[in-house]
């Protein structure tokens, strides 16, 4: 017992040795000591496992509670962090902009300052050199007049001596020095104006020092700004690590999410027969070439992931978390979490129905963009904490901006392209519709033209139809007509049968009726001096056509009835005969129907209507 304590004390002191000379401390994430050793992460501390009295919530279950919680927390803190974050770097933002325009105003009085400085230093180097010529136009011009001077009093002796080559030399002399000297004051005059020019320049660029003042505030405004840019710069750090915190914490919640989901379900998911919608876990038998593998700990590896998994996939995160949500077993932990953390879950519930998951996807998604840019400054500022100098902040400022001014680049291409595709297929609609209406304006055309036709056909058919009207309008006109003429034809026939009767009457009045025994020939004579015979013959036989026929054509008519009902009428010669003179015989109707010969019925029945029996003949 003694030896085994020893040998416990020696290993503990051999670990505390390690642990001095490595010399490791977590303060502030930096690790000093011998060696150099720098902890760029914050090591992760396993949390503090929830207690909760339930009576479902034990064992395993009691991990799972503890794990779902956590994983929803953290959740909700990485999006808020995210929400820190973009305030810190619109932040950061706003004041890059106001440095950038700072800077543009600080080059622009540069520039405008070096400009006037050049333009001052070039006017005096003019300036300078204009009066360096002054004073050497001024030498020549006391030389020229000292030759003038000379070349006068050579002329005055020269006329006192009366040489008048000498005259004539020194007028030559006197007039060269003279002209020489008035180019020479011409020059200095031109000098003298150039020189005032070059005065007026200096005392224009005399407002430099207002330039150099503004600069100079210019310049400080840019020094401070910087100091808010590098605070700004700060919280967009201080946020990115605790995105990062936030993200390394829902990894490994996940984690220990699917492991204790894995410890509950064990049994069931080596033999392959959990229900995914209790456990939220799917084997897909594919991945193992079709066979359920035997090992335990393949499905473990299979199943549950570790936590650089999820580091890795943050693409994968909200897909799991969305999956295991709606399982059984989580659903079940959830109503105990419900009742039991009464403050914590609102804040968590509120999260989940604020934030959508597409949402916490890309969250997740920039997390770990985010965590690259922490671990790339964070090398930075150890560098120049060694060095002894400032972190170039600015470069990862400026990164960190074109990374996402070419994000929303992309962004907005992607939404012109949507834009793009949704005008291209409302133009393919309006030409398919212009199609459409095109076709149907077609078919308007084609039912107007059959319209137009068909009342085409309409009129037609109504002019015939009038036509049709008229012709019989005129045909009942001569109908009318017809009939208007055979009434009067029957009325004359009525008169002239009258006439004869009232002419047989008196006839008959004046004369004895002639014998019964009367010959066919003289009633044929008779009936020839303007006389009828109306008798009734007791033989059916003796009325001959030709009797007839002579008494038609002297305008008499015999009116008899015959006893046999066999007799026949008058022949259609002697009716035509009749006709022809004008006159009409009114004899009795035969019993038989078919003793009818000729003439008008009217004119036939009005004779049978005046009389039945025999009839006397009259004149």
């Amino acid at each position: 017992m003694q030896r085994s304590s020893i040998i416990k004390n020696a290993a503990l002191s051999a670990v505390a040795a390690l642990l001095l000379w490595s010399g490791k401390s977590y303060a502030g994430g930096v690790s000093i000591g011998v060696g150099v050793d720098v902890n760029l992460s914050v090591p992760v501390l396993p949390p503090p496992v929830i207690v909760v009295q339930d009576p479902y919530v034990v064992g395993f279950r009691a991990n799972l509670y503890d794990a779902d919680f956590r994983l929803r927390e953290a959740q909700a803190a990485e999006y808020q962090a995210h929400e820190d974050l973009d305030a810190a770097r619109a932040r950061e933002s706003q004041i890059l902009a106001a440095l950038d325009e700072q800077q543009q105003i600080g080059a622009d009085l540069h520039h405008r300052v070096d400009g006037v400085e050049a333009d001052l230093a070039a006017a005096r180097a003019a300036a300078q050199n204009a009066a360096d010529d002054a004073a050497a136009a001024h030498q020549r011009l006391d030389a020229l007049a000292h030759r003038i001077d000379g070349a006068k009093e050579d002329l005055k002796a020269s006329r006192e001596l009366h040489d008048a080559a000498g005259v004539a030399d020194a007028e030559a002399r006197i007039r060269k020095n003279e002209d020489e000297a008035g180019a020479t004051a011409d020059e200095l005059h031109a000098i003298d104006g150039r020189l005032a020019a070059l005065h007026d320049a200096e005392d224009r660029a005399a407002h430099i020092d207002d330039l150099r003042a503004q600069l100079h505030a210019t310049e400080d405004q840019i020094a401070r700004i910087n100091d808010d840019l590098a605070a700004a710069h700060d919280a967009v750090f201080a946020a990115e690590g605790r995105l990062g915190a936030a993200n390394d914490a829902v990894c490994l919640a996940l984690h220990d999410r699917d492991e204790s989901l894995w410890l509950i379900h064990r049994d069931e998911l080596v033999l392959g027969v959990c229900d995914p919608a209790v456990c939220g876990f799917t084997l897909d038998l594919g991945f193992f070439g079709g066979h359920l593998p035997r090992d335990p700990e393949v499905l473990h590896a299979y199943f549950v992931h570790d936590v650089g998994y999820w580091h890795d996939r943050p693409a994968e995160i909200s897909i799991r978390i969305g999956a295991v949500d709606r399982v059984t077993e989580i659903t079940r932990i959830r109503d105990v979490e419900r009742v039991h953390e009464d403050v914590r879950i609102r804040n968590v519930e509120r999260f989940e129905t604020t934030v959508r998951m597409e949402d916490r996807g890309r969250v997740f998604e920039s997390a770990k963009v985010e965590h690259e840019r922490v671990v790339a400054e964070k090398t930075e500022r150890v560098a120049a904490a060694r060095e002894g100098r400032k972190p170039d902040v600015a470069r990862f400022v400026a990164e960190a901006h074109h990374e996402e001014a070419h994000a929303r680049a992309v962004e907005r291409t992607a939404e012109h392209a949507e834009a793009h595709a949704h005008a291209e297929e409302r133009t393919a609609k309006a030409d398919e519709a212009k199609a459409q209406h095109d076709e149907g304006h077609a078919h308007a055309e084609e039912r107007t033209a059959k319209a137009d036709e068909a009342v085409a056909q309409h009129d037609e058919g109504h002019a015939h139809a009038e036509e049709r009207t008229a012709k019989t309008d005129e045909a009942k006109a001569q109908h009318e007509e017809g009939h208007a003429h055979a009434e009067e034809r029957t009325a004359k026939t009525d008169d002239a049968a009258a006439a004869a009767s009232t002419s047989r009457s008196r006839h008959h009045s004046a004369d004895p009726a002639p014998a019964a025994s009367a010959t066919p020939d003289s009633s044929s004579k008779s009936s020839r001096h303007g006389h009828g015979s109306d008798a009734a013959p007791a033989d059916p036989k003796a009325a001959t056509s030709d009797s007839s026929s002579k008494s038609s054509r002297h305008g008499h008519g015999s009116d008899a009835a015959p006893a046999d009902p066999k007799a026949t009428a008058a022949a259609p010669d002697s009716s035509s005969k009749s006709s022809r003179h004008g006159h009409g015989g009114d004899a009795a109707a035969p019993a038989d129907p078919k003793a009818s010969a000729s003439g008008s019925s009217d004119s036939r029945s009005k004779r049978q209507r005046d009389g039945q029996a025999s009839v006397d003949p009259g004149h």
